[in-house]
């Protein structure tokens, strides 16, 4: 449920970041941004998995 709730609030904060943009094209750009920003989080996240911890 935590899961969902956090996933909910994301969702609506990038929404709510989309539609602040003035034209198409800013919003894809912004949404170029985002998808950039999650997949950069994810390659940091998932290094510190594979690492071991000292």
């Amino acid at each position: 449920m935590r899961e969902q709730a956090r996933r909910v609030l994301v969702m609506q904060s990038i929404r709510a970041s989309l539609q602040e943009q003035p034209s198409l094209r800013a919003v894809l750009a912004c949404t170029r941004h985002w998808v950039a920003d999650v997949l950069r989080t994810a390659v940091d996240v998932a290094k510190s998995k594979r690492e071991p911890r000292k």
